[in-house]
């Protein structure tokens, strides 16, 4: 806390004087008191010295300057006690587990060893998966992902996948064959953030299925929470 005291003697007819010396008499415009100033009217004692007013000096004009001295002091007091301000924060980190997949695959089968049924097919096109999950396994908790087609395949022909498990953690269960219903490829993911994963898919066919036009299916994969 500091406190500010300003008070102004001008226009003095004798110039500076010391505090022993009686000014007799000065001619004073304007003042602005300190505080301590124990008596008003035409003289001011304060601290021994003896200042003479000019009777033209009207007290209401040295009240005023009294007055201005004092908002100065507690304009300075306010400004100084405001330094510091304090708010307050609630934060929270909910649970993310979301997956991706990008890329689309072609497969033919167009050839056989003699006597045995049509050789496997092997997806030509980039395909690939990313996967994020802050999910940890100290809580007992992790992420499998499902891979599931969008309508069963025709007798004779059977599509499978393989799906790459992520580096940190996370366990592929090698080649499963895709069905209207969802199957685990990848199990026991925890906190993990990974792109650019491999799925590779294969299509096999018997010579019962016969001459096949092309058609497609839409491969869904899906990150599910497992105790």
């Amino acid at each position: 806390m500091s406190q500010i005291l300003t008070y102004v003697i001008t226009n003095m007819c004798c110039g500076e004087f010391p505090s022993s010396a009686l000014v007799d008499p000065p001619i004073i415009d304007y003042v602005i008191a300190p505080l301590g100033v124990t008596h008003y009217g035409k003289n001011a004692q304060r601290d021994g010295l003896l200042i003479t007013f000019d009777g033209a000096l009207e007290m209401k004009r040295f009240t005023k300057f009294i007055a201005a001295g004092v908002l100065c002091l507690t304009a300075s007091v306010a400004v100084e006690a405001q330094t510091t301000a304090t708010q307050g924060i609630t934060f929270a980190v909910s649970a993310i587990n979301v997956i991706s997949a990008t890329g689309s695959s072609v497969l033919t089968v167009n050839t056989a060893t003699p006597g045995s049924n049509p050789t496997q097919a092997s997806g030509v096109g980039a395909t690939t998966y990313a996967v994020t999950t802050n999910a940890g396994s100290g809580s007992g908790v992790s992420q499998d992902i499902t891979i599931e087609i969008n309508s069963n395949m025709p007798a004779g022909l059977t599509l499978g996948a393989t799906l790459t498990a992520p580096t940190a953690s996370g366990t592929s269960a090698g080649a499963v064959t895709l069905s209207t219903t969802p199957v685990t490829a990848v199990s026991g993911i925890t906190k993990t953030a990974e792109g650019g994963l491999a799925v590779a898919y294969t299509l096999d066919a018997t010579v019962a299925a016969g001459v096949v036009s092309s058609a497609s299916r839409t491969v869904t994969l899906t990150i599910v929470t497992t105790p």
